[in-house]
C-alpha cells in the first residue's frame, strides 16, 4: 500500500463492474437460472483468485455484478473466465467495465467500497449499454494512463476480430484458453481432428486474439511496477 505523508491511501485498485445483457427481456425462470449461474461462477472466481481480490465478486442491483482487485494484471485472466463460464452455463452474455483508479472508501465489502474507480466504471458501463450490442465480448478498460488510446484500440480490435466467429470457433478458442493452448487437448475434448482444429484457429486468427490478452496482462504488470516506484504526492 502507498500512502501520502498525511496517511491517505494512494493505492490504485482495479474495479470491475458488469451486467447481464438483455436481462429485463428474460422470463422469470430464465433470469433465475442466469442469476444462479452468475453466483456459482463468481463464487468460483472468489476462491480461485482470493489472494488478489479486495472485495469479493457478487451480484448487486439485481442483474449487475461487482468486484475489486488489488492487482489489475489479473483482470485479463478473470474476465474471459467469467464470460465463457456463464455463456456455457446459461448462454448469458455480459458486458464489463474495468477501471484502474483510487478508492475514497477502501473496504473488502463491495457495498461499502467507493470512489473514482467505481464512478468511472459505472459511467463506462452505461456507454456500453447504449450500444445495444448482443456480442459476447463487450469490455471497456480504463487505465488512466497516456496509453489509454492504445488500450481502447486493442479492445476495438478484439471486438471486431471475434464478431465474425461462429459458435464452433468460439468454443475452440475457449477450449484453447483452458488447455494452455494445446491443440491436441482441444481436438480430444471437442472431438475434432487436429487438422480441423488447426484450420479453424488460422481462420479465426486465434493467435492474434490470444496475444492481445497476453500483451494486456504484461502491460498491466509493468503498470503495477511503475505505480509502486512513483513518488507519492502530498
Amino acid at each position: 500500500m502507498r500512502r501520502t505523508s498525511d496517511g491517505r491511501d494512494k493505492t490504485m485498485y482495479c474495479v470491475i463492474v458488469g451486467d447481464i445483457v438483455n436481462s429485463r427481456e428474460m422470463d422469470f425462470e430464465t433470469r433465475e437460472a442466469a442469476t444462479r449461474a452468475v453466483k456459482a461462477t463468481l463464487n468460483g472466481i472468489n476462491t480461485k483468485y482470493k489472494d488478489v481480490i479486495l472485495a469479493d465478486f457478487g451480484i448487486v442491483r439485481g442483474d449487475a455484478l461487482e468486484g475489486v482487485l488489488t492487482e489489475p494484471s489479473y483482470a485479463p485472466r478473470i474476465l474471459p473466465e467469467i464470460i465463457r463460464n456463464l455463456y456455457r452455463a446459461q448462454k448469458v452474455t455480459l458486458r464489463f467495465s474495468v477501471v484502474i483508479d483510487e478508492l475514497s472508501v477502501v473496504s473488502n465489502d463491495r457495498n461499502e467500497a467507493d470512489g473514482p474507480a467505481f464512478h468511472t466504471a459505472l459511467e463506462k458501463l452505461d456507454t456500453l449499454k447504449a450500444r445495444k450490442s448482443d456480442h459476447w465480448l463487450q469490455v471497456s478498460f480504463v487505465t488512466n494512463t497516456v496509453e489509454q488510446p492504445l488500450v481502447d484500440g486493442l479492445f476495438d480490435l478484439l471486438t471486431a476480430l471475434t464478431g465474425g466467429w461462429t459458435d464452433r470457433q468460439r468454443e475452440i478458442a475457449w477450449a484453447m484458453d483452458e488447455s494452455a493452448r494445446k491443440q491436441s487437448a482441444v481436438s480430444e475434448a471437442l472431438g475434432i481432428s487436429p487438422p480441423a482444429v488447426s484450420k479453424q484457429l488460422r481462420a479465426m486468427c486465434y493467435d492474434q486474439y490470444a496475444y492481445a490478452w497476453i500483451r494486456l496482462e504484461v502491460y498491466l504488470l509493468d503498470l503495477e511496477k511503475k505505480i509502486e516506484r512513483e513518488p507519492v504526492a502530498v
